[in-house]
């Protein structure tokens, strides 16, 4: 729901230091959500987690009968036109991302989660001066391509945490 602005606003930008840099090639345009999902109570076990996350992303912590304390992996996927899209995932023990700086976080608990980081990117071989119109084709391709793959790892119990995290924001 914050993504149309988003994108307006990084147009926008784009668009104007265009006009004063005459069109400035671009090396690498990219995307990144990072996702915690805290529910409550936590999964005691790995297990657990399926109610969450995708089971098959669940289903590497039975590679072994041994105590399981965190779990994790990843996928790169050729999106093609020189786009990527780039899928990690592991279990920690509270709040995965920080902020010192200017970016603004929701508040979350300091409970276990399961963080969710998709980076979706075009990077051509070389330099390359870009149109508005391809850019915001290009933010649109990989908007796209990270919100598809969060419907596909995530289920409708965790997402229903983001839609109560979102509605008690102020």
């Amino acid at each position: 729901q914050h993504f149309g602005p988003f994108r307006d606003t990084a147009l926008a930008t784009f668009a104007a230091l265009s006009r004063h840099l005459g069109g400035p090639p671009l090396h690498r345009l990219g995307l990144r959500y990072v996702d915690e999902i805290h529910p409550d109570p936590s999964p005691a076990e790995p297990a657990g987690w399926a109610r969450w996350i995708r089971p098959e992303l669940v289903g590497l912590a039975s590679v072994t009968d041994g105590s399981v304390t965190g779990f994790g992996g990843g996928v790169t996927v050729d999106l093609g036109d020189d786009c990527t899209l780039s899928f990690r995932y592991s279990t920690v023990s509270g709040p995965a991302v920080e902020s010192g700086g200017l970016l603004r976080l929701r508040r979350r608990p300091a409970t276990p989660a399961v963080v969710l980081d998709t980076d979706g990117y075009w990077q051509p071989t070389g330099a390359t001066p870009v149109s508005h119109d391809r850019l915001a084709g290009l933010v649109d391709q990989l908007h796209d391509a990270i919100s598809g793959l969060f419907t596909d790892v995530t289920t409708d119990d965790s997402r229903s945490l983001f839609r109560t995290a979102e509605q008690g924001r102020t």
